[in-house]
């Protein structure tokens, strides 16, 4: 069975403390490596005063674009824990930066290591994690005396509205769960009266989050 893999669509923040050493962990959803760039630069700039901003970022389903940074900390203490952060937990098209302000007592490699580890960890535990999910497009047409009873059936059955176009007649343009396409098509032949319905797209992979969706 395919391992589950997880996107982020808002930021989220941490923090860790270890011997007065504070750790802030923040979590960006990006989609290319200028993204997470601009992300890392910002970060800097806000904590400036701040001795390590340490990251690791995953972007594309297949883990196309990979990249890690110590920043200064020991090699290996840092960017790779971080890193394994995501990848234990299947996550994508995401950046996780650390920053550290040194609180005087040196935590040696392994206290590095389990520090960053574990910042990672909240912040990552705190992000809410989107699964990617399979599923088709589908854009059915009605007149308004239709339109109601069929917004109420994509509603009950937390089939995606993507939009709604309002013309001469309504336009719904939905993305359907795989699982519940062959079901769909039936109940919307039953509702509608027909057995011609305009055909659903091929499967596709996505996140959605509160009707946000993104394709991976």
């Amino acid at each position: 069975m395919e391992e589950s893999k997880f996107c982020i669509f808002d930021r989220a923040e941490d923090e860790y403390d270890e011997k007065r050493s504070r750790f802030i962990a923040e979590i960006y959803p990006v989609h290319d490596e200028e993204e997470a760039k601009e992300y890392i630069l910002a970060t800097k700039k806000k904590y400036y005063d701040a001795r390590h901003h340490c990251f690791a970022y995953i972007i594309g389903y297949n883990s196309d674009f990979k990249k890690a940074s110590d920043d200064g900390e020991p090699s290996g203490t840092a960017g790779k824990p971080i890193l394994e952060i995501l990848e234990s937990r299947g996550i994508f098209n995401a950046l996780i930066i650390v920053t550290r302000y040194f609180g005087g007592i040196k935590l040696g490699t392994g206290g590095l290591t389990r520090a960053y580890r574990e910042a990672s960890k909240m912040v990552t535990d705190k992000a809410k994690l989107s699964m990617v999910k399979r599923g088709s497009r589908f854009e059915l047409t009605v007149s308004y005396s239709m339109g109601g009873t069929i917004e109420n059936y994509f509603r009950k059955e937390d089939i995606i509205i993507e939009d709604i176009v309002y013309g001469e007649k309504q336009t719904f343009r939905v993305l359907v769960p795989e699982e519940k396409i062959e079901r769909t098509e039936a109940d919307l032949k039953n509702i509608l009266g027909t057995e011609e319905l305009p055909k659903f797209s091929d499967l596709l992979s996505f996140c959605e989050d509160g009707g946000r969706v993104t394709l991976v």
